[in-house]
């Protein structure tokens, strides 16, 4: 009986529910066919409105700047190849000036087409280059359409960006020569305003379309939108007199009209909101009636509600403890994972500490120890210590790759060297076993590649260790292989090839897996994570390369991977075993790279045998190296003394190096103004670099700190002229670096369309415009307004003839004015500036002759 009861209920439900449907839609049909004759001729008319009155607004600034194109006194002057002189400069900003002020207009605008000066009523902005500066494609293309005036839609850099509607007149003279461009400008704001009262008041959507810039600006905003290019064609517009009506699919219309003035598509977007207020009317009506009935029958069956919701609320209690039991789970599990990050970075930290000083103390052994057994040794003590490192960095390599950061680095890199540390490194081991080891170096490969020599080194390491810890008599053969792609690209076929244990079929595809090691009761004796083939497999898919693997159980297996690198020097590596056995038979002597007898250092580290250590490293350079094993201790140092470069460490107690610069930055900015600082540390995890840089430090030097990297950074940061350069053994300082010539006449060139003409007349006009004595005039008065703006265009003339130099002294003096610093740099500088100057100017008088 309940059954029966429940389906006349439901059916009763579903004739209502499909009346109400069939009613609603016959008189929904009804008004739409009143409505739809109507729209049509009504939507016409409203966009025949806008379009007027976007009209009616640009058509004074059209005539403005026709009638500034025709002026007389600028058609003469502008004939003269220096237009504007001193005198016409002052004239032509205050008719500009009183131009935009009386008529309201964001800027007035005169440009010469001889000279390329830019006039607006604030002043001289700039030399117009449409070649080098994307900001003035703008000119050369209004020039190349032929139209007497054009509308221009663009950010203007002048009022913060703001978009404007630039309007651009011709002047041309009697002949009809180009003489150069003026007009005026008229924020985009203004023309919002007007779209804003039409939306206002007709509830419509409307917008101004640049297909050309893929700008689109309605009452709300103007902005560049891509979507613009494929959505709408202004194309296919062009020409079109009449208004385009276009009925929507889902209802409304859009009208367009094309304003040819302008080269602009006009939209006009109405949803139909007012039909669909009639439609909803209609649509409530029938719901009244709806609503009535179905009230009846949700009182019948309210009971059958009532227990449904409960169920329901039991239902809805038991998910919510289920999403506060995962909210739980996601906040353990996130911070297991920042701690598991937190104790990776300090692991690599106190592990790489006391190898650098393993690595840094044996480096010294080789430097300085004549006994040719005892260099050997230390040799071996810095291929085995690299190895150790190159293990630990297997735990922190996995973190990595599972955290997806492990990044490829590719670099330039010496085959023979890269290939004779691989075999040094697992030399003794093989040795020790009684193992054969089988070199196979293709001879034409060449001397020098590129690419990620740290992961393919992992990678071949761990191969290369695993052949030797199963291989229990017999040998191993590593042979490397190349076949040429193209002139800069070669595919390396590495291949290690063992006659070990072997794997079972069954077992290969266990063998990549993550701290999973092969028969592993058999194999418990032979140290390893289980780590080292996982992170090859993964390492070589990140560089688009794939480990495969050929074995026989019993017999021995062979690991093997192709790799594409760039090629550097295709000078073919030749006799490999020839230049594996002098490379082994011989440590090269230490030299120092360069001398810095008047440089002074600081090194800041919480740790004596580091500091010891850098000490040493340094030692022959001649420098003068004071420590510090505290912030504090560095702070107080650095009040009393000026360095010229400061090493900082970062994981130190107390106040670590980031908190220690932040501290000098905030108390004693001008103690360490232009002063490198750079981050030491034994954090390897990806993305530190990155962190380091970005929290203000200059360069970042990771531990374990290798000699010869430690003097590259050095001379990277000391000041040019405190280093003296050292070649060979016994060799006497070298002369100091050749010093930056003053004049780059190929940058200059570029400047000036590789034209060697152009640029003599760039330098004519340069050394006619009398730069210096302007500057020595403002600097005499204390007029550092204008000695700002003079030497800015010191720093842009110069630079664009290739006087780097000079152009960069005048930026420092620049900034230091107009970062509100006070005329003190100018102050200590201008001696230099002026001779500096004198010795530019001289070097483009010879150019000239």
């Amino acid at each position: 009986m309940k059954f029966k009861h429940s389906r006349l209920i439901l059916m009763t439900v579903v004739l209502i529910i499909v009346s109400f449907f069939l009613t609603t839609a016959l008189s929904v049909h009804s008004l739409h066919t009143v409505i739809k004759g109507h729209n049509e001729e009504l939507s016409k008319v409203l966009a025949a409105q806008i379009y007027d009155s976007i009209n009616n607004r640009l058509s004074e600034p059209i005539a403005v700047a026709q009638t500034m194109a025709s002026d007389h006194f600028l058609m003469e002057s502008m004939e003269n190849e220096d237009f504007p002189n001193e005198e016409e400069a002052k004239q032509v900003v205050s008719y500009l000036s009183k131009l935009s002020t009386r008529m309201n207009y964001s800027s007035a605008f005169i440009i010469s087409q001889k000279s390329g000066k830019y006039y607006s009523q604030s002043g001289f902005n700039k030399i117009v280059d449409p070649l080098h500066d994307a900001h003035d494609v703008w000119y050369s293309t209004f020039i190349s359409t032929g139209r007497m005036v054009d509308l221009d839609l663009d950010t203007d850099q002048a009022h913060g960006d703001k978009w404007t509607v630039f309007v651009n007149a011709r002047i041309v003279n009697e002949k009809g020569e180009l003489l150069g461009v003026c007009g005026v400008s008229v924020e985009v704001s203004d023309l919002q305003e007007i779209l804003s009262g039409f939306v206002n008041e007709y509830n419509v959507h409307i917008n101004l379309i640049n297909d050309e810039d893929a700008i689109r600006i309605n009452e709300g905003q103007a902005s560049i939108d891509q979507t613009v290019l494929t959505s709408t064609k202004l194309k296919e517009y062009a020409g079109m007199k009449d208004y385009l009506y276009e009925e929507l699919p889902d209802g409304g219309y859009i009208v367009r009209k094309y304003m040819d003035n302008m080269d602009w598509l006009l939209e006009i977007e109405d949803d139909n909101e007012y039909e669909n207020s009639l439609f909803a009317s209609l649509i409530y009506r029938n719901t009244f009636l709806f609503v009535l009935i179905m009230i009846i029958l949700i009182i019948i069956v309210s009971r059958s509600i009532a227990e449904d919701r409960r169920r329901s609320d039991a239902y809805t209690k038991e998910i919510e403890k289920f999403a506060e039991a995962q909210e739980i789970l996601k906040a353990k599990a996130e911070t297991a994972n920042r701690a598991k990050g937190d104790f990776v970075a300090h692991m690599s930290h106190e592990i790489r500490t006391p190898i650098n000083a393993i690595l840094g103390f044996d480096e010294m052994i080789i430097r300085e120890a004549q006994d040719p057994a005892i260099r050997e040794y230390a040799a071996r003590i810095r291929a085995s210590g690299r190895n150790l490192l190159s293990l630990i960095n297997d735990v922190l390599d996995f973190s990595r790759i599972e955290s997806g950061k492990m990044d490829i680095v590719p670099v330039t890199y010496n085959t023979v060297s890269f290939l004779s540390d691989l075999i040094v490194m697992i030399g003794p081991r093989a040795e020790a076993k009684g193992l054969v080891i089988h070199k196979e170096i293709d001879p034409n490969l060449p001397s020098r590649l590129y690419g990620d020599d740290v992961r393919l080194r992992q990678v071949i390491t761990n191969l290369l260790t695993n052949a030797v810890k199963y291989t229990e008599k017999g040998s191993i053969t590593f042979s490397v292989k190349a076949s040429p792609m193209t002139d800069q690209k070669i595919l390396l076929h590495v291949s290690v090839k063992d006659t070990g244990i072997g794997i079972r079929e069954e077992e290969k595809d266990k063998l990549f897996e993550s701290f999973r090691r092969v028969e592993e009761s058999r194999n418990r004796n032979i140290e390893g994570s289980g780590l080292g083939l996982s992170i090859a497999s993964k390492t070589l898919s990140l560089m688009d390369s794939r480990l495969e693997l050929e074995s026989t159980y019993g017999k021995g297996s062979d690991f093997h991977f192709d790799l594409k690198q760039g090629i550097i020097d295709p000078t073919p590596v030749g006799d490999f075993e020839k230049a594996f056995n002098d490379r082994l038979s011989l440590v090269e002597d230490y030299h120092e790279s360069f001398e810095a007898p008047s440089a002074r250092i600081l090194v800041v580290d919480d740790i004596d045998m580091n500091l010891l250590l850098f000490r040493g490293l340094l030692k022959k350079t001649a420098m003068t190296i004071d420590t510090a094993m505290s912030g504090k201790e560095a702070m107080e140092k650095i009040r009393k003394t000026r360095y010229d470069l400061i090493f900082l460490d970062d994981l130190m107690p107390i106040m670590a190096g980031v908190e220690t610069l932040e501290k000098m930055k905030k108390e004693m900015p001008h103690a360490i103004r232009d002063i490198p600082i750079i981050v030491l540390t034994a954090n390897a995890i990806s993305g530190a670099r990155e962190a380091y840089l970005s929290e203000g430090f200059w360069d970042y030097l990771s531990k374990p700190i290798e000699g010869k990297v430690l003097e590259r950074m050095c001379m990277k940061w000391l000041p040019k002229e405190k280093v003296i350069k050292v070649s060979g053994k016994g060799a006497a300082p070298a002369e100091k670096e050749s010093a930056e010539p003053l004049i780059d006449e190929k940058l200059g060139l570029s400047y000036c369309m590789d034209s060697r003409d152009f640029y003599k007349e760039m330098i004519q006009s340069f050394l006619d415009t009398g730069h210096m004595e302007k500057l020595k005039k403002f600097f005499a008065a204390e007029d550092w307004k204008n000695y700002q703006i003079a030497v800015h265009g010191l720093k842009s003339s110069s630079l664009a003839l290739g006087a780097r130099k000079l152009s960069d002294l005048a930026k420092q003096c620049e900034l230091s004015l107009k970062n509100g610093e006070g005329p003190g740099f100018v102050k200590e500088h201008e001696e230099e500036l002026s001779k500096l100057y004198e010795e530019t100017e001289a070097e483009l008088r010879k150019i000239l002759k």
